[in-house]
């Protein structure tokens, strides 16, 4: 019965394992196409439709592969262009930049042209020759319209420290002291101190090339006295100086009223010079460092004509020549800076032009005056105002404060600031050194 059963079974519902299998396996996952289940036709079909797409891809894959190319190519192409726009840009910088510092030269090559003009308009009249300074010709007669300074008596000065040293003072302390200007030391009597002056170069500035022709135009005026028979001290005694005026100082009116007439000078005074100098340079700009630049200017100018005993004793210690000014060759503005060793050091750096000294000093030097700047003037009853040629009136003038001449005197009053410590260090430093050295009063 069973048998029966067995073989009259469908044949669908027997199955093999690998068919049960399949159909389990149907169940998740979905069949896929087979090459074995496909027809000739279809298989056919396939592979071209499979080529096709490979070919499609291909395509594709060129496509972008020249679209990148081609992009790259133009990325290079516009890198290349702004390279070369670059570097022509960057030439023409760099001519404009050439050529604006020729202009910049050019400039200020100008710029020293005009400058030098104005102070030569400044100036006029003060390039003094022998003929346009005139001098009474009659030696015998008096010394007439000559300005001559007054003597004056100070207490004996101390003898300086700095004798002994190359670049100290020259020693004062003996009654008749010498000068061996050509071995630099002490010896056989040469010259009087008083009449070894500094071995100055040719000019190396404006302002030098005026007052070195105006010392030399004076000098030749006194010479003609000198020739003639009436010596400069015996003029000065016979003038009565020593009675008549109270004090040798510049002349303050020809600073302040530098268009004032000038009674009694033929030719220019000293202060006059001196002031239409000082007043050419506006950093200078406070009346007292203008006074103050003055008064060493004058005494030092009266000292360079004269050079007579009581216009050397005149000059602050600090200001008489060093050994180097005299037996060294150096320009002549040198010996107007106040610091001696700072003077010295200036004659052995002479890459340190007047120009380059001048820029940060003239702006950054000072005096340390605590008080009004109208202190420093007083009025007088007399109308001489102390200097050559005086104001020349009856009625009362002004002349320079005797405390702030004392002040003046003082090197350690003098200072340099901060402008001019960051230009020049080490030489600030020799300044300090000197101002230090010099806390009293020197004659």
């Amino acid at each position: 019965m069973s048998t029966t059963s067995n073989s009259t079974a469908s044949p669908h519902s027997i199955s093999s394992p690998s068919t049960a299998s399949q159909h389990q396996g149907s169940t998740s996952k979905p069949p896929s196409t087979s090459t074995y289940t496909l027809t000739p036709h279809e298989l056919s079909r396939k592979r071209a439709r499979d080529r096709k797409s490979q070919r499609a891809m291909r395509d594709r894959q060129k496509l972008s592969l020249l679209e990148l190319q081609s992009h790259v190519s133009q990325l290079s192409s516009t890198l290349t262009t702004q390279a070369a726009t670059f570097h022509s840009d960057l030439l023409t910088y760099q001519s404009q930049i050439a050529a604006l510092h020729s202009q910049i030269q050019g400039l200020t090559e100008e710029n020293r042209r005009l400058k030098e003009k104005v102070e030569e308009s400044r100036f006029v009249g003060s390039e003094l020759s022998l003929e346009n300074f005139r001098f009474p010709e009659n030696a015998g007669g008096a010394l007439g319209d000559l300005p001559v300074p007054r003597p004056v008596s100070y207490p004996s000065p101390p003898r300086p420290r700095e004798a002994t040293s190359p670049g100290g003072y020259v020693d004062m302390g003996n009654s008749n002291p010498v000068v061996n200007i050509v071995g630099g030391k002490a010896g056989r009597r040469e010259k009087e101190v008083w009449e070894a002056i500094p071995m100055t170069c040719p000019p190396t500035c404006l302002s030098d090339r005026i007052l070195q022709n105006y010392i030399e135009a004076r000098r030749a005026g006194i010479n003609t006295f000198t020739r003639a028979g009436a010596g400069l001290e015996k003029e000065m005694g016979e003038l009565g100086m020593e009675e008549e005026h109270p004090a040798w100082l510049p002349d303050i009116n020809a600073l302040l009223a530098p268009n004032t007439p000038e009674p009694g000078v033929d030719g220019r005074s000293v202060s006059t010079v001196v002031s239409d100098i000082l007043l050419s340079y506006h950093e200078i700009n406070t009346l007292p460092r203008k006074v103050a630049v003055l008064y060493i200017m004058y005494k030092l100018l009266n000292w360079l004509i004269y050079r007579t005993k009581s216009t050397y004793d005149q000059m602050p210690l600090w200001l008489r020549p060093t050994s180097s000014q005299l037996n060294t060759p150096h320009p002549s503005w040198i010996d107007r800076i106040p610091w001696p060793t700072a003077r010295t050091y200036l004659i052995t750096h002479p890459h340190i032009t007047f120009d380059d000294f001048a820029m940060v000093y003239s702006s950054s030097f000072d005096v340390s005056w605590p008080y009004s700047p109208s202190h420093i003037i007083e009025s007088t009853s007399t109308g001489w105002s102390g200097g050559n040629g005086g104001n020349g009136g009856d009625g009362g003038g002004i002349s320079l404060n005797p405390v702030y001449e004392q002040h003046l005197r003082q090197l350690k009053n003098w200072t340099v600031g901060e402008k001019f410590r960051r230009k020049f260090p080490e030489l600030s430093g020799i300044i300090d050194a000197d101002g230090e050295g010099s806390g009293e009063i020197w004659p």
